[in-house]
């Protein structure tokens, strides 16, 4: 009998422990934050954002490995789709997300025309910030609307009504940029609006962990609403690369202007020994997925929210 009670209990509390995962990743969101008390909810895993921008201010020159050299990784981009499911921002509102995060960069390698540049988190310069805004373009007034972003412009990405801001833990990525010149910056499909600047080709990607340190709870809703926001796994992932097919180079990022000195989008952009301090622009395509962790499961289900993180989803241009 006391071997069947065991067995049972043993059972019991696997179930419940399987259940607990299933349920760990998904997350109750409010569309319009209860706008005149009405709900528009939708259940998702990750925000699955449009094809955007990310600046690496000061980039150039970059320090030679071991050593590494300062510079800040900015970004901007506009709510595509909340997944798995695909529902989109309602009709009248955007939601934007901006983020800045000091750095070390340090040149690996540099061979066959290519330089390979990793870059990493640095606390020391700062905890940089993660920050997600709503602008509600209706008539409603319950919320702050600024102006409607802009690729082009790089406006209109960090006003509205802030509904969730958060810090950096750690995370960086790698940069493999072509040496040679590869033609215009701006290769997406309404022509070119940056002026003229030409690039290297680019591509990389970038994955951060943030802390939440605060967020609106009339978006967030459900399961989430009952855990401290240090609870929630949270990590930020994005492709980079350059020239920019999708989205539009914008003359902004986060408030900074990209220096490419003679117009070139390389180390070279300033002088053609490279001495000159410049940036690097390149076209994001990033995903951010939350999982709220529920005690007393939270290693299991943090284990879960890392083997989510390898599925990703690519929007089509």
């Amino acid at each position: 009998m006391r071997i069947q009670k065991l067995l049972m209990a043993t059972a019991v509390a696997t179930a419940l422990g399987t259940a607990s995962v299933a349920q760990a990743g998904i997350i109750n969101f409010d569309r319009n934050g209860l706008i005149g008390g009405v709900a528009s909810n939708a259940q998702f895993t990750s925000f699955d954002w449009n094809f955007g921008n990310i600046l690496f201010d000061n980039l150039f020159p970059v320090a030679s490995s071991p050593d590494a050299s300062a510079t800040t990784v900015l970004g901007a981009a506009k709510l595509s789709a909340l997944q798995p499911n695909g529902e989109a921002p309602l009709a009248g509102t955007e939601i934007t997300y901006v983020f800045t995060a000091p750095s070390l960069a340090t040149l690996v390698s540099s061979a066959g025309g290519l330089n390979v540049i990793t870059h990493a988190f640095d606390p020391g310069q700062g905890l940089g910030s993660f920050s997600i805004f709503f602008d509600d373009f209706g008539a409603s007034g319950v919320y702050a609307a600024g102006v409607a972003s802009s690729d082009v412009t790089g406006a209109g990405y960090s006003d509205g009504h802030a509904i969730l801001s958060g810090h950096f833990v750690s995370g960086g990525g790698v940069l493999t940029v072509g040496s040679t010149n590869m033609g215009g910056l701006d290769q997406g499909p309404d022509a070119d609006q940056d002026g003229g600047v030409t690039t290297v080709s680019v591509n990389g990607s970038i994955s951060y962990n943030l802390v939440i340190d605060s967020y609106d709870k009339n978006f967030f809703l459900g399961n989430i609403d009952v855990l401290d926001p240090t609870q929630i796994d949270f990590s930020f992932t994005t492709d980079t690369s350059s020239p920019f097919k999708n989205a539009n180079p914008s003359d902004a990022v986060n408030g900074v202007t990209p220096n490419f000195g003679n117009g070139i989008n390389d180390a070279i952009c300033g002088t053609t020994t490279g001495n000159r301090v410049c940036d690097l622009q390149v076209e994001s395509d990033a995903r951010l997925p939350l999982t709220a962790i529920p005690e007393p499961t939270s290693l299991a289900l943090v284990g879960a929210g890392l083997l989510g993180f390898a599925a990703r989803r690519r929007k089509q241009a």
